[in-house]
């Protein structure tokens, strides 16, 4: 039986061919010589890059930078919140207030203050008295003057104004 030795460029198979093994070695083989190629030290590269660690930094800072921009909108949404529920508390307790200062000035309260601790009486239909005026209503403007000492028209023009509202009043 014949055997194939065959070599490769970087192993010999030969040694782990059966069929050699139960003939006795009579003959040296011949061995190839097999080099390894050894290849230089690589260089060690950095896991990160320095530029991917400034990127993933300002990432990060930006990433929570956005987190705490919604937790501070969070806050303050709360606070308004707070604030809203005061104001409709204090707008509720200004209507009671309104509506008790009503009842306190109506006229049946103060008729009955009147009477009870004033010792006040209801006039009697024979005590009204009726004046009758045979001119009518009407109004009278005053004339105006002159002002002295070369004041100026505006002060004049307030003055003439409030005279007459005053005499619209009485």
């Amino acid at each position: 039986m014949q055997t194939a030795i065959t070599f490769d460029s970087k192993y010999d198979f030969a040694r782990f061919d059966t069929s050699m093994k139960s003939e006795p070695k009579t003959k040296k083989k011949a061995k190839a010589e097999v080099k390894v190629k050894e290849e230089a030290p690589a260089k060690s590269k950095p896991i990160i890059s320095g530029f991917a660690l400034v990127a993933w930094i300002v990432c990060m800072a930006l990433f929570f930078g956005i987190i705490y921009s919604y937790m501070r909108l969070n806050e303050v949404s709360a606070h308004v919140s707070n604030l809203q529920n005061e104001i409709q508390t204090i707008r509720e307790e200004n209507q009671m207030l309104e509506i008790e200062k009503e009842q306190m000035y109506g006229s049946q309260r103060l008729q009955e203050i009147a009477v009870n601790q004033l010792g006040m009486q209801k006039i009697q239909k024979s005590q009204i008295t009726y004046v009758n005026t045979n001119a009518g209503d009407y109004t009278e403007i005053a004339q105006s003057r002159t002002m002295k000492n070369g004041d100026s028209t505006l002060i004049a023009g307030i003055a003439r104004g409030f005279n007459l509202f005053i005499e619209y009043i009485n």
